[in-house]
């Protein structure tokens, strides 16, 4: 009657997909680890596809200072790509 979740999801998702999702989930894990708590404030991981990692300012000021440290944030996670 019940499906297990792996299931449905392998159905759903294909291999690549489900490795980008694992990635995602291991960079969201990490990012309270690796990222200095002024960043963390300010900005959350929304996505991680086609290694592009997406993350979502506070504010349009927090948008701009991010700028500043892409290679700090690119650094901590280039390990996982």
């Amino acid at each position: 009657m019940f499906k297990k979740i792996e299931n449905i999801i392998d159905r759903l998702f294909s291999k690549e997909q489900q490795e980008e999702y694992k990635v995602f989930l291991q960079i969201k894990k990490d990012w309270n680890k690796k990222i200095n708590k002024e960043i963390q404030l300010n900005a959350k991981v929304e996505d991680y596809k086609n290694e592009t990692l997406t993350l979502k300012a506070k504010n349009p000021a927090w948008k701009n200072e991010l700028v500043f440290f892409v290679e700090e944030i690119k650094k901590n996670f280039r390990l996982q790509q």
